[in-house]
């Protein structure tokens, strides 16, 4: 196993290649390698908006002019082939948020991430291609201030405890080669040992010396004294061995940056420093540079150019004669932006947002150009036409999610409460307490007809065309009193023409969450203190499973039978007998739930259902109520996911979800199928050819289960690469049936020509080969 192999990390890859094979055998083994270096599960979804999604860029830099990368906490890597102007995806890795990107040259580069789960390792990548392609291992980064790749054997980091760690192979632990000094803090009741400071930079010059530089900034806010506050590193070894270059500055700096080996700058707490000998001697710029502020970032472009970032606000200096001089610019972004600089005149400014320019930060523009409002709902009513409510608008798209444009506006910018659309024609919002119907497809929108005494605040929901409910209408329960009472409903059976008010008259319910109808009569009620159900049509209510602020508000039923309860903890909860009675089940992994929906039956016979929430989570489960399946899906951010929409069309169930940052995922679902299980019950394994064969655009695959247990069914190409997974799952004995729609995992048609699709349950493996002929 290559877990085994105890050599440098970047030869494992060369050691594995050098060994040739016949064509089945490279074919077989590509699949091992494939199955054994991917770092994250296969993913059916895809980020449809925006280009780039507005989870928080970490880290950016160029390889060249042209080629680029950045990452993000939402643990994308993104590579651009024309400078910037446009990015695509190379890389998702989830649950996990980049952190640090480095590049040792142009072809050997390594990311340093955390996670969103304590329960998940924090792991560490490399690339030996240009990006092309990424490994990963599991390194301990969750401590690093700054990490610097050496050469392709060693990599340093500067951890949090002022130290300054080694790692020489992949398998190694991290070694100590520089200890910060510490001192008796005796600040407070108690005294304790402590480090002065931190190592703030890392940084390798052309003549190969590496440089830390660093401050006592722990020593000075325990009231210390000295003569010496920053300080700067200097290892002729690789970092093995390190000694003191330069100290006795008795202010804080932050950053360094080389313009060459000789010609550098410092900067923090108001000072800019330069030094023209390699960092040995360092002296003051003009005073009539006028630094106001504390400087945290540096970039030098050559020996007359560079900048400095300071800590406040949307501000940077630079100069462009050597440091004599700094000038003052200001550019409209936020205060916690970072800068590259690939030149004089070309530069990013990357964080919460991605800007560029051209000309020196003359003028810049908008990276992304895409909608940055949150969305808190998203609805569909046909594959390609849907709309989605930010804070005060409502959107609308027509090709299923890729571009959206502005329909309703809510007055004085009041936040919309919610919205649901009856059909593509009839909907209705809640925003500023007031409601607000369409009958055109939201080209025009009015007032209600009716005129309730209530002040709207809650939400909407709609079983069908006719049946609705508005709930959380409020009032004051004595006039004049403003003490207002949440527990009145309105309940529609004509498509919103007429409303019928009730009143929730049960003292325990304690603010509902969330309020639908299951079928016709039923009435389903998530509330803080657990789910109330209604068989009256809201007359009265039965708490029928308590759950003390733990329930959450995006429960969903199917077939008025069905029902899935999510939560803000580690459990989910649901029913087969229309909300009577729930059953409890344990989450595989962490998901605060925001919203669940369920997709359809699948080809084992379970009912699907999708659960999303914080951190960009989710989960997907297969539940035939005898057993229980799940896996986390891939979403491409770390954004809170709040909302799901699922329109089936045919029997194809299309899903997307979204939430912060305008961020949408799609996915094309599998068929909705059943198996189909004979009376006579398969005795052996077996996986039949495809049908038809050669196909175009899908095909049918058969194959029998003779008994229960997990099942995956892969799909290959030619190369031995990983195209889709049809199947994984439990599944228990019969026989089944699964078309493939000739696309990969990300929902795109694959190309003409020979694939394999391969089943594997338990110790049977069984591969067969068919044909895309387009």
């Amino acid at each position: 196993m290559i877990n085994n192999i105890r050599t440098p990390f970047i030869n494992i890859k060369n050691t594995l290649d050098k060994y040739q094979y016949n064509y089945y055998s490279i074919f077989m083994k590509k699949i091992i390698l494939v199955l054994m270096l991917l770092s994250v599960p296969v993913s059916a979804q895809k980020l449809i908006y925006p280009d780039i999604p507005r989870d928080r860029i970490s880290d950016l830099t160029f390889l060249s002019d042209s080629v680029g990368y950045l990452i993000n906490y939402g643990g994308s890597l993104y590579r651009t082939n024309d400078g910037g102007t446009s990015w695509k995806l190379q890389k998702h890795f989830q649950n996990y948020y980049l952190t640090m990107l480095r590049f040792l040259d142009e072809k050997t580069g390594f990311i340093a991430s955390e996670n969103y789960n304590y329960t998940i390792p924090r792991r560490f990548y490399y690339t030996t291609d240009a990006g092309l392609s990424w490994n990963s291992n599991e390194l301990f980064f969750g401590d690093a201030i700054d990490f610097l790749p050496v050469s392709q054997q060693k990599i340093l980091k500067a951890d949090r405890d002022g130290n300054i760690a080694m790692i020489d192979n992949f398998y190694g632990n991290w070694k100590t080669v520089y200890s910060m000094p510490t001192f008796i803090d005796s600040s407070d009741e108690y005294s304790y040992e402590r480090p002065k400071g931190n190592i703030k930079q890392l940084i390798k010059l052309e003549d190969k010396r590496i440089l830390a530089a660093g401050n006592y900034l722990d020593y000075f806010d325990a009231g210390k004294v000295t003569d010496s506050l920053s300080f700067i590193l200097q290892s002729k070894k690789e970092g093995e061995k390190w000694d003191t270059l330069w100290q006795g500055l008795n202010k804080l700096i932050n950053c360094i940056a080389f313009a060459d080996s000789n010609t550098g700058w410092i900067a923090g707490d108001n000072i800019i420093y330069k030094t023209t000998n390699g960092g040995k001697d360092w002296k003051p710029q003009s005073p009539d540079a006028k630094i106001y502020y504390v400087g945290r970032k540096l970039y030098a472009i050559d020996s007359l150019t560079a900048f400095m970032l300071p800590d406040a606000g949307n501000l940077y200096f630079f100069t462009v004669n050597g440091g004599k001089n700094w000038i003052l610019k200001n550019i409209e972004t936020n205060y916690d932006n970072e800068f590259y600089f690939i030149d004089r005149k070309k530069a990013f400014v990357f964080g919460s947002e991605l800007y560029s320019t051209e000309d020196g930060g003359e003028n810049w523009k908008d990276v992304r150009k895409s909608i940055s409002d949150n969305i808190m709902k998203i609805d569909f009513v046909s594959p390609k036409k849907g709309f989605a409510a930010g804070f005060g608008n409502i959107y609308r798209t027509i090709d299923g999610g890729y571009s959206w444009d502005t329909l309703f506006t809510s007055s004085s910018n009041s936040m919309i409460s919610d919205f649901e659309m009856v059909d593509s024609l009839n909907g209705f919002v809640i925003s500023g307490g007031e409601i607000y119907e369409t009958n055109n497809g939201w080209s025009d929108w009015k007032e209600v007809s009716f005129k309730p005494s209530s002040f709207f605040s809650g939400g909407i929901h709609f079983l069908d065309s006719k049946i609705g409910i508005i709930f959380n209408a409020v009032e004051e329960s004595i006039p004049g009193s403003h003490n207002y009472d949440l527990k009145f409903i309105y309940i529609t059976d004509d498509g919103g023409k007429n409303w019928i008010k009730k009143k929730i008259d049960i003292n325990d319910v304690w603010f509902p969450y969330n309020i639908k109808f299951i079928d016709k009569d039923n009435i389903i009620c998530a509330a803080q203190d657990g789910i109330w159900k209604s068989s009256d049509r809201g007359d009265t209510w039965i708490m029928k499973y308590d759950l003390h602020f733990n329930v959450g508000s995006g429960f969903d039923f199917y077939k008025g039978k069905y029902g899935f309860i999510p939560s803000y903890s580690t459990n989910y909860y649901y029913t087969t007998d229309g909300g009577e009675s729930y059953t409890e089940k344990t989450k595989k992994s962490l998901v605060t739930a925001y919203d669940s929906k369920f997709i359809g039956t699948y080809v084992s016979g379970a009912e699907r259902v999708i659960e999303i929430g914080s951190h960009g989570a989710g989960l997907i489960h297969y539940l035939n109520y005898n057993y229980e399946d799940s896996y986390q899906i891939n979403t491409f951010t770390g954004l809170d996911l709040y909302s799901i929409s699922v329109f089936v069309d045919g029997n194809r169930p299309h899903v997307w979800m979204a939430g912060s940052g305008f961020n949408i995922i799609y996915r094309e679902y599998e068929l909705i199928v059943k198996a189909e299980k004979e009376l006579e019950l398969p005795s052996e394994y077996r996986l039949f050819q495809n049908y038809p064969n050669p196909f175009n655009p899908s095909t049918t695959i058969e194959y029998k289960i003779p008994r229960e247990g997990n099942v995956k069914l892969e799909v290959y190409n030619s190369l031995g690469e990983l195209v889709n997974v049809l199947v994984n799952s439990n599944q228990s004995t019969g026989n089944y049936k699964i078309v493939w729609n000739g696309k990969d995992s990300f929902g795109s048609p694959v190309s003409s020509g020979i694939y394999f699709y391969r089943i594997t349950s338990g110790s049977f493996s069984q591969v067969n080969k068919m044909i895309l002929m387009k």
